[in-house]
């Protein structure tokens, strides 16, 4: 199969309503599943639409970090809690 990308689609983007362009498309065979996973990336054909997006999900990765570190912090604190004692 020789397709090239990007290709304009049909998809509707959830935000502005303007089709999507599919970017790259993978396919991985994941440990622990029954068949192969296909991954497909898209993005908003509105670039205006596609920079707000990728903002927001710049934020949501900073937040997901931020929660981690405060996860791991707490987890070192209760173990050293229990070596002092």
């Amino acid at each position: 199969m020789n397709t090239h990308y990007p290709k304009l689609t049909s998809q509707p983007c959830h935000k502005c309503g303007k089709n999507l362009i599919l970017v790259n498309v993978t396919v991985a065979k994941v440990e622990g599943e029954y068949g192969e996973v296909t991954t497909s990336i898209y993005k908003c054909s509105d670039p205006a639409c596609q920079k707000e997006s990728e903002k927001e999900l710049s934020q949501i990765v900073k937040r997901r970090e931020k929660h981690e570190a405060a996860k791991q912090q707490r987890i070192d604190n209760q173990k050293e809690r229990k070596r002092k004692k």
